[in-house]
């Protein structure tokens, strides 16, 4: 857990963009959604939250991070999500 955090911190104190998308739009929220119970990725949800990632961007898809998260069965980011704020209405 704390060595994805501890990357993920060295990278935004690089200025690495938290609502930065991939080829699919999908940020690294998404990705924390998509891969999520394992690896401290709730913890990583959090920090990228603290420095300004959109909890509610969508992918190319229109999908959430907190609708990736449910599709995937990642509860622990999921959680993450909606004690953070995330809209559990999007719809």
């Amino acid at each position: 857990m704390e060595g994805n955090a501890a990357c993920v911190r060295a990278l935004l104190r690089h200025k690495a963009d938290v609502n930065g998308v991939d080829v699919r739009g999908a940020t690294p929220l998404h990705a924390c959604a998509e891969h999520g119970n394992s690896h401290g990725h709730a913890a990583v949800v959090r920090i990228l939250i603290e420095h300004g990632a959109d909890m509610d961007a969508r992918d190319d898809d229109g999908a959430t991070p907190l609708q990736a998260a449910a599709a995937n069965g990642n509860d622990k980011v999921l959680d993450a999500l909606a004690t953070l704020g995330a809209d559990v209405n999007a719809a």
